[in-house]
Formats: C-alpha cells, sequence, structure tokens
C-alpha cells in the first residue's frame, strides 16, 4: 500500500510541475511541486489508514482510532510530510490556503467518517467528481495561485480543457476495474452506461486530451511563427496514445496490483515524454 502511495504522490508532483513550468520559474516549480506530491502522499496515506479502521471487526470508529496496530504512530510520516508541504507553501500562504483547505476538506470527506459513515464517496454519483476536482485543486488551481498576476478563469480554461479530461479517463478506469465490486449505490457512470460505452469514454476523454496538447503545440509561438517542431507536445500526445493503448488491453492485466500500477502510471507517463521530446 506505501509503495502505491508514493507513485500516486509522483503522479501529484510531476502532473503539477507539468503544468507550472509554462508560467512559473523553476524555482517555484520546485516548490508547488513538492508541496502537491508531500500533501498528497500524505492525504492519502490519512484516507487509507481511516479506511484500515473502519475493517476491524466489532470496533466502533472512534474505539478504533487508537487501537492495537493503529496507534498514533501511524500518523507521524503523513503529519511530517504535512509539515514540509507546509513549508514550501509558507511564503505563498496567503494566496494557496483556501485552495489547500478545500482540497483536504474533499479529501478527508470522500473517505469519512464525516458528513457520513462511509465518507461522501457513498452518495450516489459522487465518487468520480470528487476525485477529479482534488486532482484540479492540487495540480492545477494551487500552482495558477503562485502567480497573482494570472488570471485564474483564463487560466482553468487553459489548463483544465488537457487536465480534467484526463483525470476524468483514469478515474474511469479505476470505475471499471471496480465495477464488479463497487456497491451498485453509488450509481458510478459504468455503472450507469455499461463497461463497453465506459470504456469509449475513456478512450474519447483521452483522445481529446491529446489532440488538444498537440494543437497547443502546433499553434505555440515557437511552432507557429518560428517552424519549430513542438517535440515536447507531441511527446505528450504519445503518452495520451499509450493510455489509449492500455484501456484496450486492460482485460488482459488480471493483477489489481499491476491494474493501478499502469493507470496511475499516465499520471507519470505523459509528463515524462513531454521533458523527453523537450530535450530534441
Amino acid at each position: 500500500m506505501v509503495q502505491g502511495q508514493w507513485w500516486i504522490a509522483l503522479g501529484s508532483l510531476v502532473q503539477t510541475a507539468w503544468v507550472a513550468h509554462r508560467f512559473l520559474d523553476t524555482a517555484e516549480v520546485w516548490r508547488v511541486s513538492g508541496a502537491a506530491g508531500l500533501g498528497t502522499w500524505a492525504v492519502y496515506m490519512l484516507m487509507h489508514w481511516y479506511g484500515s479502521l473502519k475493517m476491524q471487526p466489532g470496533v466502533s470508529s472512534s474505539d478504533a482510532l487508537w487501537s492495537t496496530g493503529m496507534d498514533r504512530s501511524r500518523l507521524i510520516a503523513p503529519a511530517l510530510a504535512l509539515a514540509l508541504a507546509a513549508l514550501l507553501l509558507w511564503p505563498v500562504r496567503s494566496l494557496v490556503w483556501p485552495v489547500v483547505v478545500l482540497a483536504m476538506v474533499l479529501a478527508l470527506a470522500y473517505a469519512g467518517p464525516w458528513p457520513f459513515k462511509q465518507g461522501i464517496r457513498a452518495l450516489p454519483g459522487v465518487k468520480l467528481p470528487v476525485i477529479v476536482c482534488c486532482w484540479v485543486l492540487v495540480t492545477v488551481v494551487l500552482p495558477l495561485r503562485f502567480d497573482p498576476e494570472m488570471d485564474l478563469s483564463t487560466g482553468l480554461l487553459d489548463i483544465g480543457l488537457v487536465q480534467l479530461p484526463l483525470y476524468s479517463a483514469i478515474a474511469l478506469l479505476f470505475d471499471l476495474r471496480d465495477l464488479r465490486t463497487d456497491p451498485l449505490s453509488l450509481r458510478t457512470i459504468p455503472q450507469v452506461i455499461g463497461e463497453r460505452w465506459s470504456s469509449v469514454l475513456v478512450l474519447g476523454l483521452l483522445g481529446y486530451a491529446g489532440l488538444l496538447v498537440v494543437l497547443r503545440g502546433l499553434l505555440s509561438y515557437s511552432a507557429y511563427v518560428e517552424g519549430a517542431m513542438p517535440w515536447a507536445d507531441l511527446g505528450a500526445a504519445l503518452g495520451f496514445g499509450l493510455a489509449a493503448v492500455f484501456v484496450l488491453c486492460r482485460s488482459a492485466v488480471r493483477s489489481l496490483i499491476a491494474y493501478a500500477f499502469l493507470a496511475d502510471g499516465i499520471l507519470v507517463l505523459i509528463p515524462l515524454l513531454y521533458y523527453l521530446g523537450s530535450l530534441l
């Protein structure tokens, strides 16, 4: 489990860096990316920690919080990670604190125990929107707030048009994986429209985001005016294409751990190929 959370945290870090490098200097990119990665790891660990408490038979959630094997020591590492993330964000605290608070409240409410025993994920149709909203807040809105001169609505429109479908596609991949185990009351998209059409929707989202990345590169100043080849954006588009291949072949992946590694790996793969393309 711990290794899985580090993989997700790495995805958060590189996604934030991919967004932030377009309008922040190098030092600020590392600052906001590091904070995003540390915060993501800490919150995911806290969510899974609480989830493990709820699985203890015969123990109420209030009594289980400090029960044997689940004591306060489990919180030390996430607390240190959150403290380090806060330290990285401290110089711009007045700009980013609403984003951080909203993202943490949504993430912790997702797992519970408030406002509902099973968390807001138990509400019909809420699971995917909450996950996507948290990822957009951390990897898009947070770096946008680092630049006080950046118009937030313009930045969201520019960057969110790629990140929103990307995160929705990855969340849908996990809903497809959990189709036979999720309670019907969750009313996830695969439960509503079926496995086949959900897969088509994932492919459409990835294709749409990949096409936007290519168009953004081709219409950039360096490409459109100077005639340079946008290798970085073409590399990112290749990542979207490889993600689509995984969608088409996902039924061949039997291991749940391998499936999660590959699905979450899309978050890392696309910025990595973007960076490699930028070296050409």
